[in-house]
């Protein structure tokens, strides 16, 4: 319609956000080797609530996610980067500097 391409199952842009054919590519060649979980799969694979991961989402604070639609998936390598930013040594550990 107008001129846009049909999205197609299993593809999605590449970065440069145009929207013409030869921009597309395979999904599974971007995700190497990710798999997306639904936020109450993503809970229970980072041991959060439903309820903290929708806040984080709200706030900013949490991991990156994707929407399609009214569907929030979480790609399980930006939950294992996310829950390595979070790391600490201590309580007294804000996490802004890298331990020495």
């Amino acid at each position: 319609m107008f001129g846009l391409p049909t999205p197609v199952v299993g593809v999605e842009p590449c970065e440069g956000n145009t929207l013409s054919k030869q921009h597309f590519e395979p999904v599974e060649a971007k995700r190497a080797g990710g798999k997306r979980l639904s936020v109450e799969d993503a809970a229970a694979y980072t041991g959060l609530s439903e309820s903290t991961l929708n806040k984080l989402r709200m706030t900013g604070n949490g991991p990156q996610y994707c929407k399609l639609g009214r569907r929030i998936l979480y790609d399980t390598c930006r939950l294992d980067e996310w829950l390595s930013s979070n790391l600490r040594s201590s309580t007294s550990d804000l996490g802004t500097a890298e331990a020495a």
